[in-house]
């Protein structure tokens, strides 16, 4: 014969389990999608570099060369935004869409990059203390990556991404200039 007070804690563990289980859950994914976005942030480093480092070997001599700061138009700047979206950032970040780069491409893709505010390549000038000047290269890279598990992201964002930004800058290889080539903006 089982005691009466035996008898009414044979059903505990399912309500327990029932009211449990869905937090754990919820920690579960939510530690499984900070995984995704930091190796898509990793991705997104890895990729800016890359494409700094590409662009900082290419022969810059002037702005005209440099795309004037577009990334439309045939230039430096062109080539290396092309690299940047079409081979680094699929090859780096899991699962990359090139619709959710914020300010992709365009004529205004220089000044996001110098600003920090979107996805862009923009060439720069630094005055040294001798007073010659050192071309820079600024690689700008702001993502929405995508919230993969649901529940989620209902929970952390109304559009179901995140915003995510990488920004990398390298020095154009070659010799300091006297004059800044028609580099007149500044770096920030």
């Amino acid at each position: 014969m089982i005691p009466a007070t035996r008898r009414r804690e044979r059903g505990q563990a399912l309500p327990e389990f029932a009211l449990v289980v869905p937090i754990f859950l919820l920690v579960l994914f939510g530690i499984i999608q900070l995984g995704f976005l930091f190796a898509g942030q990793n991705g997104m480093s890895n990729a800016a570099r890359e494409a700094a480092r590409y662009a900082s070997t290419l022969p810059t001599p002037d702005q005209t060369v440099a795309g004037s700061g577009s990334c439309s138009t045939v230039g430096n700047a062109k080539a290396v935004y092309d690299r940047l979206t079409q081979v680094n950032l699929p090859q780096y970040v899991p699962g990359f869409l090139l619709g959710n780069l914020t300010n992709a491409g365009g004529p205004a893709c220089g000044l996001a990059a110098i600003a920090g505010t979107g996805t862009g390549v923009a060439y720069c000038s630094v005055t040294n203390a001798d007073t010659t000047h050192t071309v820079r290269v600024r690689v700008v890279v702001v993502y929405r990556h995508p919230l993969f598990i649901p529940l989620v992201g209902q929970i952390f964002s109304s559009t179901n991404t995140w915003q995510l930004q990488a920004i990398e800058e390298m020095r154009v290889e070659g010799p300091d200039r006297a004059t800044d080539g028609g580099f007149t903006t500044p770096c920030p």
